[in-house]
């Protein structure tokens, strides 16, 4: 994993969790931990039990699957967690309302709709000689 290699090569020291032991940011770090499953009751025990155990500093989430919950237990878990606000993280985790925050923020966005709203002139891009991609709206974040 980039992230983890990029963190040792400035000195820091690493641990990596996960629920399957093969991934590949458990092989990078100084320390390993398979973690329980984000829906587990345990799962923010036993990133404090970590956190405690090893003197984490720092928590950075590398994939969006559990924001929710790292942000909702921010203060239980006595390291900084880097993420953003709820509220931001479950906009940015559906397409959609992702494009209107950042728009709304004057942040670059592609041009984006709701099934229901796509301009005519969008609907047949053959025709226009645009691409158009369709994907879902909400990323891997719990509802």
């Amino acid at each position: 994993m980039d992230i983890v290699s990029a963190f040792a090569r400035a000195g820091a020291t690493t641990l990596a969790t996960d629920l399957d032991p093969l991934a590949p940011a458990l092989w990078h770090a100084d320390h390993q931990a398979i973690a329980p499953r984000i829906d587990d009751p345990g799962y923010i025990d036993f990133l404090h039990r970590l956190v405690d155990e090893h003197d984490v500093r720092l928590v950075v989430p590398l994939t969006d699957l559990d924001h929710v919950k790292l942000v909702r237990a921010r203060d239980e878990l006595g390291a900084l967690v880097l993420l953003p606000s709820e509220e931001v993280v479950r906009r940015v985790g559906d397409k959609y309302t992702a494009h209107l925050f950042f728009e709304e923020r004057g942040i670059p966005s592609p041009p984006s709709w709701l099934p229901d709203a796509v301009p005519d002139d969008a609907r047949y891009p053959l025709r226009t000689f645009r691409l158009m991609l369709s994907e879902p709206r909400p990323g891997s974040l719990p509802a």
